[in-house]
């Protein structure tokens, strides 16, 4: 089984180095880390040069003739790229050692996953472990959770991007990617609810409740939790995010049977509102 990180980059020095040891250094080592840069003008591409010489086999890095943003780059990171399974990173994580090995496990044993999430301990800019974690901080609760494990529910609230999925969490399949791609995503959703929005469609959507991320949070993030509002890093091309009406006609044409039942609990969740406020 080949498996391939796809680390984006943008102006990371701060962090960079502590994130691709940290890839390296797993109980089950991968087989390639493909970095694309996204035009950095600091020493971002000094580092990854670095590790691509000292690593030549497995790191491989691409940087992008004009600035693209977050969104755009991860679509052509897993467009370039080719293996069985896929990871996202974020430049300014730490991964813990077994986490590939968790992962890989699980898609094992779970031949339906197509796209697996996890939860992550919180660390500050110092990476000094933080009270609280991921799933707390984006409110995906106890409740939501059962709910998740039917994939028909997941996929009405990713269409309605009530997202709970963490791109810098996530591992797929090349089976999603070929489903998912290219990306038509509407101003202020992103590319992991887009992904998980179709493996849920397929009923391939997964998640493990285990911290398998040290995930940073600092000023300068371009997504997350301590992001700013602007759903886009520096370059972002907003011309470029479709319009919801023509989102949603893409999916509910991929995934009929799942659109029709997103209807059904709309409609019954108005009525039951109408009732209630009766």
């Amino acid at each position: 089984m080949k498996i391939t990180v796809i680390l984006c980059t943008f102006n990371g020095v701060k962090y960079l180095e502590e994130q691709i040891l940290s890839i390296l250094n797993q109980t089950k080592k991968v087989n390639k880390i493909q970095i694309f840069d996204d035009q950095s003008d600091d020493n971002t591409v000094e580092i990854i040069s670095k590790f691509a010489d000292k690593y030549p086999h497995i790191i491989y890095f691409h940087q992008n003739e004009r600035r693209l943003g977050t969104k755009k780059n991860f679509e052509l990171g897993i467009k370039l790229c080719e293996s069985d399974i896929f990871f996202l990173a974020d430049q300014d994580d730490i991964w813990e050692a077994n986490k590939v090995e968790i992962i890989i496990d699980f898609f094992n044993k779970n031949p339906n996953a197509l796209l697996v999430f996890t939860n992550a301990t919180l660390i500050d800019k110092d990476g000094h472990l933080l009270d609280g974690l991921l799933w707390e901080k984006w409110n995906f609760t106890h409740r939501l959770k059962n709910r998740w494990k039917n994939n028909f529910f997941a996929f009405n609230d990713l269409i309605m991007n009530n997202n709970k999925v963490t791109g810098a969490t996530v591992a797929f399949r090349h089976k999603l990617k070929i489903s998912a791609l290219p990306f038509y995503l509407p101003y202020g959703y992103w590319h992991d609810a887009w992904l998980a929005l179709h493996a849920a469609g397929n009923n391939g959507l997964f998640f493990l409740d285990s911290c398998l991320v040290k995930y940073r949070l600092h000023t300068e993030q371009q997504i997350g939790i301590n992001s700013i509002s602007n759903p886009g890093n520096p370059g972002e091309n907003f011309k470029d995010n479709v319009s919801k009406d023509f989102f949603i006609n893409k999916i509910s044409l991929k995934y009929k049977f799942h659109y029709l039942v997103f209807k059904l609990i709309k409609k019954i969740n108005g009525i039951s509102h109408k009732i209630k406020s009766f």
